[in-house]
C-alpha cells in the first residue's frame, strides 16, 4: 500500500459520503485556519482504500484538528490488515515531517467496525498511550415513547417542568436564530464555568457547511434553554451545546429539552441515534454530569484519543 497526497478537490471527488460530517472536506477548509496547514491523504493498493485529513498543528499531525472527532475515511469496510496500513503510514508520515500522528476516533456507534480495528491498531501503535474519554448518546431506533428511557427520578423533574407554562420549537437556521441559543449557551457556560470554545461568527460560518438544528425552550414567554444540533450524517445528529439560564432552573427545563430533542427527530426526520458528547475531561469524570446524562437515557461508550510517536524510527 502506497500513501499519496491529494489536492482538496480531489479529496472530495473520491469521498463523497464521509461516515460523519466533521470528515468532510468542507469543514476542513472552513477550520483550516486553525493550523499550519491541511493535508489531504489516500492509501492505495490496487484500488483506493481510504483516506486521512491532517491539520498540521505545531508538533502534531491531527486528526481532527478542529472538531470533537476524526478517523479515516472509507469508501467501503476495508480488513484489518489495510487500517493498519493505513495508520502505519499516516504515522510515517507525520514522523517524516518531525510530527507525532494524534488521532481522535469517533464513538462506535458511528463504525463498529472501523472502530474496533483501529482501536487494536492506534494502541499498539501508540504503545497504549491514550486517553479515552466517555462518551454518551441516545439511541432512538426502536422508541415510540422517549419518556421509557428516564430514570424515575428525571421522571419526576419532568413532570415539574410540565406543570410550568413550556414551549418549545425548532428555529430557523439563521444569524438572528443562532445568535438567540447562542446567548442562552453562553450565559449557561460562563455560569457553570465552562468554556465556550465557538465565538458565534464561527458558529454561523459552520451552519453554511454543516446542517445545524436550533432548538429553544421558553417557560412563561421567556428563553429558558437552547441547544445547537450537527447533523453528523443521514441518520445521526450531535448535541454540541445545550444548556439552560440559572434563573430558570426552578422549571426544570433540563429534563423536558431532552425529551422534546428525541420527540422532535422520531417524527419530523430520519435521525435514530444523537451523540450528547463526553462527560470527561482529559479522561476524568464529570459525574455530575455524567449522573444527567443517563437519567435522560443517554448510553456510555469509549470515545479515545491515541498519540502515535514513530520520530525515533524514521
Amino acid at each position: 500500500m502506497e500513501l499519496i497526497q491529494v489536492s482538496h478537490n480531489e479529496m472530495a471527488a473520491l469521498f463523497t459520503r464521509p461516515s460523519h460530517i466533521y470528515n468532510s472536506v468542507g469543514f476542513a477548509l472552513l477550520n483550516a485556519p486553525k493550523a499550519d496547514s491541511v493535508e489531504f491523504l489516500t492509501f492505495r493498493d490496487t484500488r483506493l482504500r481510504g483516506g486521512l485529513i491532517l491539520g498540521m498543528c505545531g508538533a502534531m499531525a491531527r486528526s481532527p484538528f478542529s472538531a470533537p472527532f476524526g478517523g479515516l475515511l472509507l469508501t467501503r469496510e476495508q480488513t484489518a490488515g489495510a487500517v493498519e496500513d493505513m495508520y502505519l503510514l499516516a504515522a510515517q508520515f507525520a514522523a517524516g515531517r518531525g510530527m507525532a500522528l494524534r488521532v481522535t476516533l469517533p464513538p462506535p456507534f458511528i463504525g463498529p467496525g472501523l472502530y474496533a480495528k483501529s482501536v487494536n491498531v492506534l494502541q499498539r501503535l501508540s504503545g497504549g498511550c491514550a486517553t479515552v474519554e466517555i462518551n454518551y448518546h441516545v439511541d432512538l431506533r426502536g422508541v415510540t415513547d422517549p419518556v421509557e428511557l428516564y430514570s424515575r427520578s428525571a421522571r419526576e423533574k419532568l413532570r415539574q417542568a410540565r406543570s410550568h407554562d413550556c414551549r418549545f420549537e425548532r428555529l430557523e437556521t439563521t444569524p438572528e436564530a443562532i445568535a438567540r441559543v447562542y446567548d442562552v449557551i453562553h450565559r449557561n457556560r460562563l455560569h457553570r464555568g465552562f468554556p465556550h470554545n465557538m465565538a458565534l461568527e464561527q458558529i454561523v460560518a459552520t451552519s453554511a457547511v454543516v446542517p445545524m438544528d436550533l432548538f429553544m425552550l421558553t417557560v412563561d414567554g421567556t428563553p429558558a434553554a437552547a441547544a445547537q444540533v450537527h447533523r453528523l450524517n443521514h441518520e445521526m445528529a450531535q448535541v454540541v451545546y445545550w444548556g439552560d439560564l440559572p434563573e430558570a432552573q426552578y422549571a426544570r427545563p433540563m429534563n423536558l429539552l431532552p425529551l422534546e430533542i428525541y420527540k422532535y427527530y422520531l417524527a419530523h426526520t430520519p435521525v435514530r441515534i444523537l451523540d450528547i458528547g463526553h462527560s470527561t475531561d482529559g479522561g476524568i469524570i464529570n459525574r455530575g454530569l455524567c449522573d444527567y446524562k443517563e437519567s435522560v437515557g443517554c448510553r456510555a461508550t469509549p470515545k479515545p484519543t491515541f498519540t502515535v510517536n514513530l520520530r525515533r524510527e524514521i
